[in-house]
């Protein structure tokens, strides 16, 4: 008998932290219950998380691991295994479950019996589920029955997600739900990632999505970044790295022209990306163009990418000087000893030479460079 059902939803603020429960839960047999809204606990982790976590590139797992769907056989009096799973009253079982005493025991017995039962009625183990004190070991089991609503329900998904408490699985969730959204319509992702209470999840669930979007369009990533000023600097920095990168892979003569056309405070992350990947296509013409650069945060930042992504054995002078150059002392002194090490181990007269020549160390500066390379050039 095919059943109806629907959902309203509220949300609870609760020292920081969102959370809805389900109500008015209508059966076509005429039940209706309303569910309390869960709480937070600061019950220590129980269960192995990281097992059933997932990233965000991957398709969803199987509901419940092999381990945990496995029939019990610990000749408790909650040993299951013989009934048939439609004989079983899973409530008053669970209920059961949740007195064991014995981690691994109760870990597995709530696993199997809410994996049975969803089979049977995903919507009544859920509420079962809800009716639980929030803790870190029930989280896992949240994530398992959601990742069903994904597939069977994605609207309501996406609900629950939101008002699940900022652990483990609303994490996974959160970026799993996001990255089909995406496929379909970018916007729409994330409009509903700002549903999401917790601004570190908020942030990162932003992140992945824009990393998955760059790749399909750089340029309307870009022109996003600059108008969403929800997004955290750390966030938009290595974004708009991105889309430069992969902009400067298609045509990067269009990225060198156009790059005066964005806003001051994102240029140096656009010449970060476009030398990241016009190093590995022409290195000199790569040089020349930042050497005719006016000394600026633009110009360091090109210096940097060509330093970490670039291979400076042609012209070992020319990359010391561009590191020396380098506005912030302690970026400029990095840069110097990533370059000069490297120079040493190949060349040590003339290293030590254009060592000594620089204007911009002092004596102590320049004695703490030289021991650091020959010590490590002993362990190359």
């Amino acid at each position: 008998m095919k059943i109806n059902n629907k959902f309203i939803y509220s949300s609870i603020f609760s020292f920081g932290l969102i959370f809805g429960s389900l109500v008015n839960h209508i059966y076509s047999k005429e039940w209706n219950q309303n569910i309390p809204s869960l709480s937070m606990s600061t019950n220590s982790e129980v269960c192995d998380v990281a097992e059933m976590s997932h990233t965000i590139d991957t398709e969803p797992k199987n509901l419940f691991s092999e381990k945990i769907r496995q029939p019990l056989s610990n000749g408790t009096t909650d040993d299951f295994s013989h009934k048939s799973i439609a004989d079983i009253n899973y409530e008053e079982a669970l209920n059961n479950a949740m007195t064991l005493t014995s981690e691994y025991e109760r870990s597995n017995t709530i696993g199997k019996l809410l994996a049975d039962w969803a089979s049977l009625d995903l919507d009544e183990a859920f509420e079962w589920l809800s009716n639980q004190k929030y803790t870190d070991e029930l989280d896992p089991y949240f994530y398992h029955l959601i990742a069903i609503y994904i597939d069977k329900d994605f609207d309501l998904a996406g609900d629950l997600i939101t008002m699940l408490p900022g652990g483990h699985s609303k994490r996974s969730l959160a970026d799993e739900y996001t990255y089909k959204l995406a496929q379909s319509d970018p916007y729409l992702a994330i409009n509903w990632s700002e549903n999401i209470y917790e601004n570190d999840i908020r942030q990162n669930v932003k992140r992945q999505l824009l990393y998955s979007w760059v790749d399909s369009d750089p340029s309307e990533v870009l022109n996003y970044v600059l108008s969403d000023s929800t997004i955290s600097n750390e966030v938009r920095e290595q974004v708009v790295k991105t889309a430069a990168a992969r902009l400067s892979e298609e045509d990067h003569h269009t990225v060198i022209s156009s790059i005066a056309q964005y806003p001051q405070e994102i240029r140096p992350q656009i010449a970060y990306g476009l030398i990241e990947q016009w190093i590995g296509k022409d290195a000199n013409a790569a040089l020349h163009w930042i050497e005719s650069l006016e000394r600026s945060p633009t110009k360091d930042q090109a210096i940097q990418s060509y330093i970490s992504y670039g291979n400076s054995t042609s012209n070992r002078t020319a990359t010391f000087a561009l590191a020396e150059s380098i506005e912030k002392e302690s970026s400029r002194i990095a840069l110097m000893s990533q370059v000069f090490e490297q120079w040493y181990f190949d060349d040590p007269n003339n290293a030590e030479k254009a060592l000594s020549d620089s204007t911009s160390l002092n004596e102590e500066q320049k004695t703490l460079l030289l021991g650091k390379a020959r010590i490590n050039s002993n362990f190359l």
